[in-house]
C-alpha cells in the first residue's frame, strides 16, 4: 500500500488521516484475517470456491449462501477494530466488489461524500457508518 500513497498528500491532495488509512498495514490487525474471503467478496463464486467451501465445512465452518448471505462478513465487520480503516481504504480505491466493512450502495455514497466534502467533514459521514454498522 505504501506505494499508492508516496508523496500523500502532496500528489494525491488527499489529508493526512486519509492517508493513513491507505497507508498503514492495519490488514494485519483485521477481523476477518484467516476467514473464508468468499464472505466478503459473494459475487466470486466458482468451482474453487465450492471445494474450499467442503473443507471450511469439514472443519465446522459453514459458509452459506455467498450470493445472498452477507451476514457473517457484516457481523464481523461490526466488531473488527480496523473497520474505519477498511471502510475508507475501500473509498479511496474505487472498490466496486466486496464489503470493506460496507456494502457496494453505501461505498458509492461514501465515494460522492468523498468528492464533495473536505476531509474532516467526509471522516464524520464514515464515523457515522462504523455507528450504523455496529447497531
Amino acid at each position: 500500500m505504501g506505494a499508492l500513497t508516496r508523496g500523500c498528500p502532496k500528489s494525491t491532495g488527499l489529508g493526512i488521516t486519509l492517508c493513513a488509512a491507505m497507508a498503514e498495514d492495519w490488514t494485519s490487525r483485521s477481523a476477518c484475517r484467516g476467514l473464508p474471503p468468499e464472505w466478503w467478496f459473494p459475487e466470486h463464486v466458482d468451482a474453487q470456491w465450492l471445494e474450499e467451501a467442503e473443507a471450511f465445512a469439514a472443519r465446522g465452518i459453514v459458509l452459506g449462501d455467498p450470493v445472498r448471505d452477507d451476514s457473517k462478513a457484516k457481523a464481523v465487520c461490526a466488531e473488527c477494530p480496523v473497520a474505519k480503516e477498511c471502510m475508507v481504504t475501500g473509498v479511496l480505491r474505487g472498490e466496486e466488489t466486496g464489503i470493506w466493512a460496507v456494502g457496494g450502495q453505501r461505498r458509492r455514497f461514501l465515494r460522492k461524500q468523498l468528492a464533495m466534502l473536505p476531509e474532516r467533514e467526509f471522516m464524520v459521514v464514515v464515523e457515522q457508518e462504523i455507528l450504523l454498522l455496529r447497531s
